[in-house]
């Protein structure tokens, strides 16, 4: 099954907000203290929050479909970087999510190829993300996707502070 991009625009706020929160609390809710983990999503996936980030010129988001149906999405940010990446020559995978429905069947595949030809359209020559060190699903799932870890951050559920590693591929 092949994936349909999309680039997601202000109109498309009410799905993105769905989106967003539903594959959020899929993957994470029951491996987080629950206080914690819903004053995160109230912040993080809010509509304000949201429109925030669809303005910011240096960042987009695209819904990925198979068929009809919305399966995913990405987010990704120009010229931003960490762990001694350069801002010049790298770009950001800030979220990567499918819904479970679509999960295990080749799409995230599909997910990092959109990233990896925007960032190279783009003149970039690195793309970087961040993975929370107790993922070793997602950890392998990058690492067979050419990502290789470079170095770590700290990444906030509400108070509580979680380490993620941070992963490049070269492009």
């Amino acid at each position: 099954m092949e994936l349909i991009f999309k680039k997601v625009g202000i109109i498309d706020l009410d799905t993105l907000q769905t989106i967003s929160e539903r594959t959020f609390r899929a993957t994470y809710e029951a491996l987080n203290e629950p206080d914690h983990f819903q004053r995160y999503v109230e912040k993080a996936f809010s509509r304000h929050q949201l429109q925030q980030e669809l303005a910011i010129p240096n960042s987009d988001f695209y819904f990925a479909y198979a068929g009809d149906a919305l399966a995913g999405y990405i987010k990704v940010n120009y010229s931003c970087a960490e762990a001694g990446l350069s801002a010049k020559e790298s770009v950001e995978l800030e979220r990567i999510y499918l819904m479970r429905l679509f999960q295990n069947q080749g799409l995230g595949e599909q997910l990092i190829q959109q990233a990896v030809q925007l960032g190279t359209i783009a003149g970039f020559k690195h793309l970087w993300l961040g993975v929370w060190q107790k993922n070793p699903k997602a950890i392998r799932f990058y690492q067979r996707q050419g990502f290789e870890i470079i170095g770590e951050h700290d990444f906030f559920i509400g108070e509580d502070c979680q380490k993620d590693w941070i992963m490049r591929k070269v492009l």
